[in-house]
């Protein structure tokens, strides 16, 4: 099921990217330490610089990329080839950590953990202060899988000055839905005691947010996903709110085997918005 409300045709793009293919990657992939003073903490991550002869007017577009549940952001290098990815799409690549159960949301339980705030500001931040970044919403895209699906969405509707492009892959987006009740209780407390928080961390209820937002959103989802009807409800409610989206369902479940050509569609989706502003 492919449901298409902007960009070209994804046959086209795909055409344009095997042109411009390379089989020898000259990416290089960093291992940084990021530090967070809303947490009190420095984490790891990883920032892949395509090869720098690829960089119009010398600064690079960034897509930041979030792992799914009880994972780390070297997840992403046993997975795909992120060198090659930064060289065929020319843009930067950037795996924050997310802890392996954080929701990327500010906890109002844990204190101690405050990822929205880190992703979307302190992460974003330092980045720009130490990589040749496009500094600007139209230069940020920012997705994730899964868990990362639901916080790539999450904190790009609400810090839509920060990023101008977004997509979720298989993301859980209704807490409601989650099979971590247990880890999540820790985040948002007990749903019972605080049924509210549950429903207000959720992406499905701030859709709202983005009537009228210039924001390219892409979501995908397999279908045999278990979380494939509040991604298809998404769809729905997006179109009901007048908002420009790509939706594709794509054959498989919730897992890599899926996700892997899930990532090869996304970053053509954010490669198209970066070329339509000039990056």
């Amino acid at each position: 099921m492919i449901d298409r409300r902007r960009g070209r045709p994804l046959a086209i793009l795909l055409a344009a990217v095997s042109l411009a293919s390379s089989p020898l990657p000259a990416a290089s992939i960093d291992t940084v330490w990021i530090p967070s003073t809303a947490m009190k903490t420095t984490l790891v991550g990883l920032v892949v610089v395509p090869d720098t002869s690829q960089a119009p007017g010398g600064s690079f577009p960034v897509v930041y990329l979030l792992h799914g549940y009880g994972a780390h952001p070297k997840v992403w290098l046993q997975r795909l080839d992120l060198r090659s990815f930064a060289d065929r799409y020319r843009c930067m690549i950037v795996c924050p950590d997310g802890s392996e159960d954080s929701w990327y949301l500010d906890s109002p339980v844990d204190t101690s953990s405050r990822y929205e705030t880190y992703v979307a500001t302190e992460v974003v931040d330092w980045i720009d202060a130490h990589y040749p970044t496009v500094r600007t919403r139209e230069g940020r895209a920012i997705t994730g899988v899964s868990m990362g699906g639901h916080g790539s969405l999450y904190i790009a509707i609400r810090h839509q000055g920060r990023f101008g492009a977004a997509g979720s892959i298989s993301g859980i987006l209704d807490l409601l839905e989650t099979t971590q009740e247990a880890a999540l209780a820790r985040k948002l407390g007990e749903y019972g005691i605080h049924p509210s928080r549950w429903r207000e961390h959720s992406v499905v209820n701030h859709l709202e947010k983005l009537r009228g937002s210039s924001m390219a959103l892409s979501i995908l989802c397999g279908t045999d996903d278990p979380f494939t009807l509040s991604n298809r409800r998404t769809h729905q409610d997006l179109l009901s709110l007048g908002v420009g989206h790509d939706y594709i369902e794509f054959p498989g479940g919730h897992s890599w085997e899926a996700w892997g050509r899930a990532c090869e569609y996304q970053f053509l989706f954010f490669r198209d918005f970066f070329s339509r502003r000039g990056l």
